[in-house]
């Protein structure tokens, strides 16, 4: 479903929304002429000149009442929505007590405004205004009648429970409603459904009201003949809000898995929403908030914001927390662990210190780079035991497996299957049709066994294999090189893990193809090939300053020139300035390590892709490289 279908289906469930809004307006009225009725049956027991009527249906009372509920509840239902429209998503958040986020030097401030800022950028819409409810409940909304009035609000529960992925997408289901016309939707239903659940409001006043008909023997509370006739209205407010209760539940259901799928297609990354809401399970103060107008604006929220006393909600606003789970992940097998609050909390807030922490000094930094250069070749104690923690997390019985051929493949397959289950199935068929029905067995159950490698685990795990691969012969030779190119070629996408994985196999693979001179290549001859390598390797840094830490460490490996690479060069031209490179010297490459880790560490942080980009980087250049520690 595109945009522009979005969109249409919007407007047609705005149409529905009126046909179900008209219902429930003919069903409170008929509601409202029962209960005027039967106030005046009571009447005449507390006010003998008042006469009760004949007949309990009749036409012109009908008309009168009908004309009076029916005014009243539109003219509530117009009052709110020209409020809306006037205050914007804006107005939602004030009204809910959120505070606006300006100028912070929180971290995780600063790192929801900036997945927020990301994603208006991506989408080509104005950034919303920024809220924060102080709330323990993790949870979030998006509100506004246009991209140029929109807010999005987010409780500090989730702040403090979700990390950068997570709440990245908790920001893009936000979006999704955005973007999809699912908050223009939604504020016209809370403008409706204001003017159904105006009814309660009047039978609270005649129940609490004052000196009322001139009795002078109640002028401490209500007539009980008003009394009798509020409990009614009252009764009657409770049906409206039941009723609009099942409007929401019926309009905005469907829309959250919806906003769930198109933030999955957003973010290319279903464990972020989904280990979002699986943290929202394990949490014991859940999604729910302590706010008195949440019932009112309960179907905007990103989770069930609403404090149940009934196990089986069936006019929920939101789907089952376990049923979302599983649209995201199918392996999901329902049970949500307990959530260790105090660990998580640490660890989210660590991870956001270290996003916002300052660059390192001159002095720091050559410390660091340094340190990275001497472990090479030069492993530590340090690095035996990250290493035993890494490996710690490979299921036993596939460690114990990883010197047999068929496992060695299957384990290579694995690190290339995508995480879209239509591009998996065509994977999947790739290695029926080219590898043995074992290797294919062994695939499927190392998929089950290990859904989603970790991206530190993926170049220790090609280590371990690259041995057993290295047997290989022949035509098996060739079907499992041209099977992993197609596992590959699958997506129509490359990334640099991919070709940097592939080109690694290659090499040993083809071991006995490989002829190396005896003479060495100067690396100053190889400026374009250093240039299009730094480059690359800049480009995974999440830092904006890339450009400049390429410019500075080009600087430092080539005092005096200056090479700068006006298009973006091929994945294929950098791994063939690579393997150039491979034929200078080891005092060169010494130096060009020096760079590649010069441009990884500058920024202050180091994420794993850059640490696997630089490990596969001196793998090739023949200088193996420890894990990354301290």
């Amino acid at each position: 479903m595109d945009f522009f279908q979005y969109k249409a289906n919007a407007k047609r469930n705005t149409f529905w929304l009126y046909v179900l809004f008209a219902v429930a307006l003919l069903a409170i009225t008929l509601a409202v002429y029962a209960a005027v009725t039967v106030s005046f049956y009571i009447l005449p027991a507390f006010w003998r000149d008042f006469e009760s009527p004949q007949q309990f249906w009749q036409w012109q009372r009908f008309l009168y009442v009908s004309l009076a509920a029916s005014v009243f509840i539109l003219a509530g239902s117009w009052y709110k929505i020209y409020q809306l429209k006037k205050g914007g998503g804006i107005a939602i958040a004030q009204m809910l007590g959120g505070t606006r986020l300006s100028k912070s030097n929180d971290p995780q401030e600063r790192q929801l405004r900036n997945i927020i800022e990301e994603m208006a950028v991506a989408s080509g819409v104005p950034t919303p205004a920024i809220f924060i409810l102080e709330q323990q409940g993790i949870n979030a909304f998006a509100s506004g009648y246009a991209y140029q009035d929109t807010a999005i609000a987010v409780t500090r529960g989730a702040m403090d429970m979700l990390n950068r992925d997570e709440m990245q997408g908790v920001i893009a289901h936000e979006f999704s409603h955005l973007l999809h016309g699912d908050t223009l939707l939604k504020m016209k239903m809370m403008g409706l459904l204001h003017g159904i659940t105006m009814i309660s409001d009047v039978g609270i006043v005649m129940i609490a009201g004052r000196n009322t008909i001139s009795h002078s023997n109640y002028k401490g509370g209500s007539h009980p003949a008003l009394m009798l006739s509020g409990v009614l209205f009252f009764a009657i407010g409770l049906i409206g809000m039941l009723a609009a209760d099942m409007i929401k539940a019926a309009m905005s259901r469907q829309r959250e898995y919806l906003a769930d799928a198109s933030a999955v297609q957003f973010t290319r990354n279903p464990e972020g929403i989904a280990g979002a809401l699986k943290v929202m399970g394990g949490y014991k103060a859940g999604s729910r908030l302590r706010l008195p107008e949440v019932q009112q604006v309960s179907h905007l929220f990103f989770g069930d914001a609403l404090q149940s006393w009934w196990q089986s909600n069936w006019w929920a606003t939101h789907p089952p927390l376990v049923a979302r789970i599983k649209r995201i992940d199918p392996r999901f097998r329902g049970k949500i662990p307990k959530l260790q609050e105090s660990a998580v909390r640490a660890r989210n807030l660590e991870q956001a210190n270290m996003m916002f922490a300052p660059p390192p000094s001159a002095e720091q930094l050559q410390t660091q780079v340094d340190s990275v250069m001497q472990s090479i070749g030069e492993p530590t104690t340090n690095h035996l035991s990250a290493a035993q923690h890494i490996l710690a997390k490979i299921p036993e019985d596939v460690r114990e497996r990883l010197f047999e051929e068929e496992m060695a493949k299957s384990m290579c397959y694995l690190l290339l299957l995508d995480e879209d289950k239509d591009i998996q199935r065509t994977q999947l068929a790739t290695v029926s049709r080219n590898d043995s029905s074992q290797v294919l067995r062994e695939l499927i159950r190392l998929q089950q066994m290990m859904p989603k490698v970790d991206v530190n685990l993926r170049l220790p795990l090609l280590d371990m294999v690259l041995p057993q691969l290295s047997m290989i012969q022949g035509e098996q030779r060739r079907l499992f090189l041209n099977t992993l190119k197609q596992l590959i070629e699958a997506n129509r996408k490359l990334s640099l893990f991919e070709y940097l994985l592939h080109q690694s196999i290659v090499n040993v693979v083809n071991h006995d193809e490989k002829q190396r001179g005896d003479k060495f290549i100067a690396i100053e001859s190889l400026k374009y090939e250093v240039a299009a390598l730094l480059f690359m390797v800049c480009l995974q840094c999440k830092a904006q300053t890339s450009k400049r830490i390429q410019k500075e460490a080009l600087g430092e490996l080539f005092p005096g020139y200056h090479i700068k690479v006006t298009l973006e060069p091929s994945l294929a031209e950098v791994v063939k300035g690579l393997k150039k490179l491979n034929l200078c010297s080891f005092a060169d490459k010494k130096r060009l390590l020096q760079a590649v880790v010069y441009c990884v560490l500058s920024d202050g942080v180091v994420h794993p892709e850059e640490v696997e980009t630089m490990r596969f980087i001196a793998m090739m250049l023949e200088c193996p490289m420890p894990l990354l520690v301290g």
